[in-house]
């Protein structure tokens, strides 16, 4: 797949009322599809969306960086009263006024590849017992442990998996987003270019049948025609008149919403011009599937659902067993003094194993089992019928593309046609060798191949948009 140079498809530019005439106040097709990559609401949106995806994956990245936390509580205070049973079995009470405080330090390192976690500590605590005017420590100079889930599920195993496809898809989705924005722009562009045509040949309509009508006056007064053909043209005037009107107000509409898509103001000042040369793209079916895959924000995506669909299968098969394992070793100690706690320290070890399995839950897990499967069928059968959905919407915008070339050579010679015929009853017109009928129809086929020649163009750029989205 290429995007070939551009080549002029069309030099006919007076049919089209002076829309290929450039001055300072011109917008290209270009010119605005650019503002609103920049300015436009919908691009700012679009950057947010792209950088808070971006913060997602960067905090993912560095769940996996060794982690140092510091724990303390150095204020644990208490002055109360609490009961001390006698040898006697009778009941003492007596008063204490005791502070706990305690200092910890620990590294901790995740194991992505067995979902288990690894960590170093250290932790100090004092005990102070104001009543008695005692002090004691108890520490843990070093301690080293594992802990480690046998043959569980193992979410850092599926981030690993996800996550870097969720930052492509946040790449492709960024192009997809500014191709979709190119698209409406497009759209909003257009509306213009058709209102302002519509505008300009219900103003000249206006102006010829108001012409038309003071000719008709000066006969009337030399009887050379009848009231009837004055009144007729009369009504031709007004009619025009009121389609001026609405014309005037639709492009105005048309003006407000492509000012505020775009994110600046365009005036009626300001012209806008059909393009003068399109881009061609040559493409067939098989660099059209092959592309998709390769560029477009919905293929990563559908990977990601069947992703999850699985992950979420593998995590239901894998709870009616939880088996885990801790081991611990390190070093312990407690006296009076300080420095004592980390000289004299003793060697400690610790290990768990524990096991957690139901017995009798009536086929509960195993229901929630086939649900995980029949939902991953159905992911896997949506994401088919959209692929087939998308390739078929991209088929038929190449397809438009094709023949929008022709229909756009079609149109411009048939325009020229209509122009020139128009312009040839007005003068017939005038010296009474057609009817108003006549000049009537042929204005209407000057309105219709004006309307037909710039949809032409617009069904082009608009297909060619929708391919921008993986055309490389």
């Amino acid at each position: 797949m290429k995007l070939l140079k551009y080549i002029f498809i069309f030099s006919f530019c007076s049919a089209t009322n002076g829309y290929c005439q450039s001055s300072a106040n011109d917008y290209t097709l270009e010119n605005i599809i650019e503002i609103a990559k920049s300015e436009s609401i919908a691009n700012k949106i679009s950057v947010a969306h792209h950088q808070r995806n971006i913060a997602q994956y960067n905090s993912y990245k560095k769940l996996f960086l060794p982690e140092i936390s510091f724990t303390s509580n150095l204020l644990d205070y208490s002055k109360d009263y609490f009961s001390v049973i006698q040898p006697s079995g009778t009941i003492s009470f007596q008063s204490r006024s005791q502070n706990y405080s305690t200092l910890g330090l620990a590294i901790t390192q995740i194991v992505p590849q067995t979902g288990g976690t690894v960590s170093v500590s250290s932790n100090l605590t004092r005990f102070d017992d104001f009543i008695l005017k005692e002090k004691q420590y108890n520490g843990i100079p070093i301690n080293l442990s594992i802990r480690q889930p046998i043959n569980a599920y193992n979410e850092y195993k599926w981030l690993n998996i996800i996550e870097p496809i969720r930052l492509e898809n946040t790449k492709r989705r960024s192009v997809a987003e500014l191709a979709q924005i190119s698209l409406l722009t497009t759209k909003l562009y257009f509306n213009v270019i058709e209102g302002k045509s519509s505008f300009d040949l219900s103003e000249e309509a206006y102006k010829t049948f108001q012409r038309l009508l003071n000719e008709e006056k000066e006969k009337v007064k030399f009887g050379t025609t009848s009231l009837n053909k004055y009144s007729q043209i009369e009504i031709q005037m007004l009619d025009a008149e009121k389609l001026r009107n609405a014309a005037l107000e639709d492009l105005n509409n048309s003006i407000v919403e492509l000012s505020d898509y775009i994110g600046i103001h365009i005036s009626k000042d300001n012209e806008l011009l059909l393009p003068s040369q399109l881009p061609e793209i040559k493409i067939d079916n098989i660099d059209l599937v092959s592309s998709m895959e390769k560029n477009m924000a919905e293929y990563t995506e559908f990977k990601i659902k069947a992703l999850e669909a699985q992950r979420d299968l593998e995590k239901v098969k894998k709870e009616k067993y939880k088996i885990n394992v801790g081991l611990s070793v390190g070093y312990n100690s407690t006296d009076n003094h300080l420095g004592n706690v980390y000289s004299r320290a003793n060697p400690r070890q610790s290990a768990t194993l524990s096991l957690n399995f139901p017995i009798l839950d009536w086929g509960r897990l195993k229901e929630t089992a086939k649900a995980a499967e029949y939902n991953l069928k159905e992911v896997e059968l949506a994401i088919e019928s959209d692929k087939k959905i998308i390739l078929q919407n991209m088929r038929r915008a190449v397809n438009g593309i094709e023949y929008s070339l022709k229909d756009i050579e079609i149109s411009r010679k048939m325009l020229e046609i209509a122009k020139q015929r128009y312009s040839l009853l007005i003068d017939q017109f005038s010296t009474g060798k057609i009817t108003v009928t006549d000049l009537i129809n042929s204005q209407q086929e000057n309105n219709v191949a004006n309307q037909s020649y710039i949809r032409s163009l617009r069904k082009y750029w608009e297909n060619y948009y929708e391919l921008t989205v993986f055309v490389k």
